[in-house]
């Protein structure tokens, strides 16, 4: 509940600056030697707690991010609470759907968008508006940064909303197994695994290896199943499997019960930021 009662703060962190360079209604007084003086501080020992009790898992911008993607839906429930207390229900994951082909969460980009572009708008405001002052004041010179910022985390939340293309994830794996075909039966060895592919480390030499040969591949917990062959580089064979309804049940317990080395382990500020531009400029 602390956390749900967090998000309507994040909220007002994107929508006071527009508000006050447009209509002049501060969300707080404040300038920037006070927000050097507290605020900055703070600041800092949060970030560099939630990357101490994340094991370096967490970054700053990012975690802001993600925390506004839902921020309004969360508010919209707090308020109604207000009114219905017991609620009503809503999807709190997006789950399911067709992830091979791109997705657009239409409604959350154009909030986001037209966040992100009232708060540029905004510091072009604060120069080129026939009221503006002939010198930046203390509270204005802290609100420049400020709308900068929100502008960044609304940008960053815009860029989420459009879900690129992606396959399924291939789990490492070391599972001894067999492959057969044409009466021969080899040993091989599972590299990694995912519900519709696997890679195999198994010995060359085999005219069966072909891309489009149909083999057999027997594992203890999965048993026999028919699998084609992708593709084969040295002793890594790429097949796509072919389980029955039954086999894909145990593919799923087998995958998804288990810690598999799926989760990074410590994130990289300097990868996410060249993400984040590559996302931003080219669009993948």
């Amino acid at each position: 509940m602390l956390n749900w009662f967090c998000k309507p703060f994040m909220v007002l962190l994107l929508i006071a600056l527009p508000i006050y360079w447009f209509a002049g209604l501060p969300a707080f007084e404040a300038d920037y030697l006070s927000f050097l003086r507290y605020g900055v501080p703070a600041l800092l020992a949060q970030i560099i707690y939630m990357g101490w009790v994340s094991r370096s898992r967490t970054l700053p911008l990012f975690m802001e991010a993600t925390h506004a993607v839902t921020c309004f839906a969360i508010t919209a429930t707090l308020l109604s609470s207000i009114v219905k207390q017991f609620g009503r229900p809503f999807k709190i994951t997006d789950k399911g759907g067709d992830r091979s082909r791109p997705r657009v969460h239409g409604r959350l980009a154009a909030t986001f968008g037209l966040i992100a572009a009232s708060s540029a708008a905004s510091i072009v405001w604060a120069f080129v508006s026939p009221y503006a002052a002939s010198e930046i004041s203390a509270i204005d010179f802290f609100n420049l940064p400020w709308a900068a910022i929100a502008m960044l985390v609304a940008f960053v939340a815009f860029l989420v909303c459009f879900e690129l293309p992606r396959g399924e994830e291939m789990f490492p794996a070391g599972d001894d197994g067999w492959l057969a075909a044409d009466d021969e039966l080899r040993p091989c060895r599972v590299a990694a695994l995912s519900l519709s592919s696997a890679q195999l480390v198994c010995s060359r030499g085999y005219p069966t290896d072909r891309p489009g040969s149909r083999v057999h591949l027997h594992l203890e917990w999965l048993g026999w199943t028919s699998v084609t062959i992708v593709s084969r580089a040295d002793a890594l064979l790429l097949v796509r499997l072919e389980p029955d309804f039954e086999q894909r049940r145990r593919l799923v317990v087998q995958l998804f019960s288990s810690s598999c080395g799926a989760i990074t382990s410590e994130a990289s500020l300097r990868g996410a930021l060249a993400g984040l531009a590559r996302r931003g400029l080219v669009g993948r």
